[in-house]
């Protein structure tokens, strides 16, 4: 399903590349200021995918943007496959009038799509496969998407039912909608749809039964309802659709008779695997899995088009001999045995086919003895000896050698596997590590590996799990660790590593689960943990000390495990540490120090705020004598208030009056109180002095005189001085 998927969204995608819309009315400064909108919502952009978007260059030169033929100014299509992408998709979307084509799979969009999709009449494809999106499928107004052909959302976090608009997209040819949290029936209108050809609703919570409906799909050639809810019968008019290459309905609570004439696994049905399927010779696919078939599996060799093979989960009343058969199937790319009820050895012959195949699942059996040379994926069984050699000359994405009793050296040859992908040795007794350079997933967990992390790990860029757990790896945790920008699964509990946690980490910032806990780690908790992304971090039974941050993951208990680090402090309150305490520090230091805020301090404050001590009224609140309150009233008070301490905290100069501290509470009726203390200045008002009134003002303040021209023009100089630092020589 995922193959069939993939080639034809590439298809589709592909011509539009080339398409363009009809009459243009709106200027292509509206596609400009759409796209850095949508650049704007991205917030990590590991790869610099966006890099090329900006005003200096025309967008129909941009990363992943397509413009049109007949309306060369006017975007197409926009591509940002797997980018490693982070955040949000701006509404601004819908403002891309012409746009026939938006691909963002495998990436980390989050949040939920936007209802102005909606608007986008000429869209044909949509793929935002892999992603997190979350809310409604799609929005009421998909109406509109009249020429839509392609809709794949699979594997994101979307909820609700399928929406009954779905059935006005009569041209949709491909709907994937698995891997979401859908829920309700499938409706019967899914039959409404006769183009489709491509109908994916696996791993969702549906139930109800399969409609009678889908039978009308006529031209359907991929059909995936597995791992749901469904129950009753199959349709027997499902089976007269000619055209289905794969019918998919395991894990569910289906049941009743499979037709004589069809060689394919449905669940919950018994009997004999028909020997007719042998005599399919077009079959392509054959899924047996969590069925009650029983007695002998048919010799295979005649289905000369088999592609993949899943008989797991089945009771086959004989050893594997009939794994040679499959010899002659040419094509056989996934051989998938993974049942615990066989038993047996694999036969030699295996190993004919392995120039070709790309999968092969043994694993959770009890199969016994030596590995034939060339099997991929063994895991779960009772294997021994060394991993051969010549597993390193598949071209594999995928390999699995866990839970066995291999030992010795994982074997070099394994570099040089340029399509491997995902690595997983756990439960062995290696104790050497080599490592892939292209592994998106690496998994070494519970072994006897030793040494250190070698720094080259922060060559694999791709990489999104990372496990060495309970091995005894010693050392730093490498600072390298940082390039991995990827990364998303980080284990290296239960080990020896020693010394601080790098600031290297600071880079993986798509890191979700991070667990280091059990080493001999020391030194504080660094404060970037808190600016990750963070859903679950383990630091527990370290060395660590001092204070433990507050923000983000740090603000939920529930999320972090910190005990057995006897000598932190700090933290919230719901984390029950001791408070920490401030050591001493030298008379020097102490002359920078802030200004503590004590209880005689507040009292002088409030003595000082009456009428008598008032020096002026501005437009955001009164000035006494040291000191400013804030008039919260006023709009923009509270913003003038956080303004004014950012700038005042980083000014020293001798024209401007030294900030002390800042006071913020609520008075006991439920009144925001906000002020500003000073350094006390006695000699009044700057109004007072330059505008002095000698009738009105001489017996309020003596000190008041009159000031001749050299002392006025001083005192110009001195604030033309004091204003041009504030905005100017701060920033230098």
């Amino acid at each position: 399903m995922a193959k069939s998927i993939i080639i034809f969204s590439f298809f589709i995608f592909s011509s539009l590349a080339l398409y363009s819309s009809v009459t243009c009315f709106i200027s292509n400064k509206t596609d400009l200021l759409s796209l850095l909108a949508l650049k704007e919502a991205i917030n990590v952009d590991p790869n610099g995918a966006l890099n090329s978007w900006n005003r200096t260059t025309n967008f129909c030169t941009w990363n992943g943007v397509t413009c049109g033929r007949r309306h060369p100014s006017r975007v197409i299509a926009i591509n940002l496959d797997s980018q490693g992408l982070i955040g949000s998709l701006s509404p601004h979307i819908g403002n891309i009038s012409f746009l026939g084509a938006i691909d963002l799979q495998n990436n980390s969009f989050s949040g939920r799509i936007p209802r102005e999709i909606g608007l986008l009449k000429r869209l044909e494809f949509i793929e935002f496969s892999n992603n997190s999106f979350t809310g409604r499928i799609m929005p009421e107004n998909i109406t509109q998407w009249k020429n839509l052909v392609y809709l794949n959302l699979i594997d994101n976090n979307l909820s609700g039912a399928i929406p009954s608009e779905l059935h006005f997209l009569e041209k949709l040819e491909a709907l994937g909608l698995g891997k979401n949290k859908i829920s309700g029936d499938i409706p019967q209108y899914i039959g409404n749809l006769i183009s489709l050809r491509i109908l994916y609703l696996r791993s969702c919570d549906l139930n109800g039964e399969i409609p009678e409906s889908i039978s009308q799909l006529t031209r359907l050639s991929d059909l995936n309802l597995g791992e749901n809810n469904l129950t009753g019968t199959i349709p027997p008019s499902v089976f007269n659709i000619s055209t289905i290459r794969i019918f998919s309905v395991d894990f569910n609570f289906l049941y009743g008779i499979i037709p004589f004439t069809i060689g394919l696994t449905l669940p919950n049905l018994s009997g004999s695997v028909p020997i007719s399927v042998s005599n399919a010779s077009s079959l392509e696919t054959i899924v047996l899995t969590v069925s009650y078939f029983s007695g002998p599996m048919p010799m295979l060799g005649g289905l000369s088009q088999l592609e993949s093979l899943y008989a797991s989960n089945i009771l086959i009343e004989d050893d594997i001999s009939f794994i040679s058969s499959l010899t002659n199937c040419t094509q056989l790319r996934v051989l998938d045995l993974s049942s615990p009820l066989i038993s047996g050895t694999i036969p030699q012959r295996i190993a004919n086919f392995s120039v070709h195949i790309d999968t092969i699942r043994i694993f959770g059996t009890q199969v016994r003895g030596k590995i034939p040379s060339g099997i991929e994926n063994l895991a779960s069984n009772s294997l021994e000896g060394s991993i051969p050699s010549g597993t390193g000359k598949l071209r594999q994405c995928l390999a699995a050698f866990e839970e066995n009793r291999f030992s010795g050296e994982i074997p070099s040859i394994f570099g040089n596997l340029s399509l491997l992908t995902n690595l997983y040795m756990q439960g062995n007794n290696f104790s050497l590590m080599i490592l892939s350079s292209i592994s998106i997933s690496l998994n070494l967990s519970y072994n006897v590996l030793t040494g250190s992390i070698p720094v080259e790990v922060g060559s694999l860029i791709s990489l999104a799990s990372l496990d060495f757990s309970n091995n005894r790896l010693s050392g730093l945790i490498p600072d390298s660790l940082g390039k991995c920008v990827s990364l998303e699964q980080l284990h290296l509990e239960r080990n020896l590593f020693e010394g601080k946690i790098h600031q290297g980490l600071s880079s993986s910032t798509g890191l979700k689960n991070l667990d280091l806990s059990r080493n001999n780690l020391s030194g504080t908790i660094p404060s970037f943990l808190g600016l990750l992304r963070l859903e679950q971090l383990n630091l527990s039974f370290n060395m660590l000390q001092g204070q433990v941050p507050t923000t983000g993951i740090f603000e939920n208990e529930t999320a972090i495990s910190l005990q057995g680090n006897k000598q932190l402090c700090g933290g919230i309150l719901q984390l029950g540490l001791p408070p920490c305490t401030s050591s001493p520090v030298s008379k020097k230091k102490n002359l920078s120090t802030p200004l503590k805020i004590t209880i005689p301090l507040i009292a002088g404050v409030a003595a000082i705020l009456c009428l008598t001590s008032l020096v002026g009224v501005g437009s955001f609140g009164s000035v006494y004598k040291a000191v400013k309150v804030l008039n919260l009233v006023v709009k923009g008070a509270s913003k003038s208030f956080i303004a004014e301490c950012n700038a005042l905290r980083e000014i020293r100069h001798r024209n401007l009056v030294k900030i002390l501290s800042a006071c913020e509470s609520i008075d006991f009726h439920g009144n925001e109180f906000k002020a500003i203390v000073y350094e006390f200045k006695a000699n009044g008002s700057l109004d007072k002095w330059l505008y002095y009134n000698r009738e009105q003002e001489q017996e309020s303040d003596p000190q008041l005189k009159y000031l001749d021209l050299i002392e006025r023009f001083n005192i110009s100089a001195d604030i033309a001085q004091a204003l041009e630092y504030l905005h100017c020589g701060t920033f230098r």
